[in-house]
């Protein structure tokens, strides 16, 4: 696996308009060798030519060289002040239970250092024999949170700004879910309500929903998004984002989704949740 040093601070959000999308933020790292933890003020800049290379290597370069390729694209630059290392710490908790931080095994590939030291190779997958989800190292984690290794103009949109867009109309969010369960006029209008409602893009709304459900889940394979409950337990109940849905069996994740839900009051058949984000398709 491709090790960096990790750097001191989370220091720098990198953000860029396109097209129909809002923005895009990354991270990036201020090299301080201080132990002393931090927090500065957070402030945005558009000047890429003035980011101090001595405290931030390798982002002047790199975004310059997007800016090139796409003349149309507009960055504009967040400097967070939040501490790296805490960041990072963050990512790594719940060892041996429920990690925070899993990632998709793959021999020779995804493999070594990928593992957690504390975990090891146990997999926290449920109802399979070859555990494929394993529970990340530090180092694989800074390696996914340093926004440099992300830099091109294919792996940058993984950092679109979820704002409201209202760019994002009908027809573009129609033409974004054909094909998948969330094609009908129920799903779409309530998706575009959030979106003003939540300051939240409806793209992502869809994408992300479709993410933890599937484009089009089998009938019975995704209780948390049809309503119909889990061996007549919480019926009624839905949870698009798989909020709280953890555990080592299948009935475990999905009872624990599903209570949240209920905790939440993400109810009634024709309530659609979203995180925190509720929303109406009636």
């Amino acid at each position: 696996m491709k090790k960096n040093v990790i750097k001191k601070y989370i220091s720098i959000v990198l953000i860029l308009t396109l097209g129909i999308y809002s923005f895009l933020g990354l991270f990036a790292f201020e090299q301080n060798t201080s132990e002393a933890s931090t927090m500065q003020p957070a402030r945005t800049s558009t000047n890429i030519a003035g980011i101090d290379e001595t405290r931030y290597p390798g982002y002047r370069e790199r975004i310059q060289a997007l800016q090139n390729q796409h003349p149309n694209w507009n960055f504009v630059l967040f400097y967070t002040g939040i501490d790296w290392n805490e960041a990072v710490t963050g990512q790594l908790q719940g060892h041996g239970a429920t990690p925070t931080s899993l990632f998709e095994f793959s021999a020779g590939v995804r493999d070594g250092d990928w593992h957690c030291h504390l975990c090891g190779v146990r997999g926290f997958d449920t109802g399979v024999q070859v555990a494929r989800w394993r529970c990340a190292s530090k180092e694989a984690v800074a390696f996914q949170m340093d926004p440099r290794n992300f830099l091109t103009s294919q792996q940058v949109f993984q950092f679109q700004n979820i704002g409201h867009d209202p760019r994002v109309d009908w027809t573009a969010l129609q033409t974004a879910v054909r094909g998948t369960f969330l094609y009908n006029s129920s799903f779409i209008s309530a998706m575009l309500t959030v979106s003003q409602e939540r300051n939240i893009n409806a793209m992502f709304i869809a994408a992300r929903i479709i993410q933890e459900q599937g484009a089009n889940p089998a009938p019975g394979r995704s209780p948390l998004s049809s309503g119909e409950g889990w061996h007549g337990q919480y019926v009624g109940y839905f949870n698009f984002f798989n909020i709280g849905a953890t555990g080592n069996s299948d009935s475990e994740v999905v009872l624990n989704g599903l209570r949240h839900a209920r905790n939440m009051r993400m109810e009634y058949s024709r309530k659609i949740n979203c995180g925190r984000y509720k929303f109406s398709s009636s």
